[in-house]
């Protein structure tokens, strides 16, 4: 599944193979990566690609710039628009590019799911199939994980 790691208009090609995995039958042997596997290709199948919604991540090995927490719109898949969510004003989209879509917070979590030793816990919105509240560790070393939080998630 480390092939899912681009992101932006190629993503949606990882994102089909990955729900085509799951529709065959191949799937994880790890109960984890099952569900979210499971929950992923809910979400894939409403083919809901305009939308918006609040981000905010806590990570120490992240760029600056993702800590704030800010607001994302997303159109046929893409970042269009990031607003600081205390400001209102407009940031550039860049930091975001790889992991502030919805298929961009799962390909994440799978990538740390996979890891050994890593501990990854997802919480979700069951009424749009998408990770609310995600946190993963890789045990032995300092730092190595990230918080997300998604909230207000609004198809458009």
């Amino acid at each position: 599944m480390n092939w899912m790691r681009k992101s932006g208009p190629g993503a949606w090609i990882g994102a089909l193979a990955l729900v085509t995995l799951a529709a065959c039958g191949e799937s994880s042997t790890d109960p984890l990566e099952s569900e979210i596997l499971t929950r992923y290709q809910a979400w894939f199948a409403r083919g809901i690609t305009d939308y918006s919604f609040e981000y905010s991540e806590g990570c120490s090995q992240c760029p600056l710039e993702r800590l704030e927490p800010v607001h994302i719109t997303v159109r046929n898949g893409v970042i269009t628009e990031v607003r600081s969510l205390e400001t209102g004003e407009l940031r550039d989209a860049t930091p975001w590019a790889e992991v502030g879509t919805i298929s961009g917070i799962y390909q994440r979590v799978l990538n740390h799911a996979e890891q050994l030793g890593a501990t990854v816990v997802v919480e979700y919105d069951n009424q749009w199939d998408i990770p609310r509240y995600v946190q993963a560790i890789l045990e032995g070393t300092a730092g190595a994980g990230f918080s997300v939080r998604v909230e207000a998630f609004k198809p458009e």
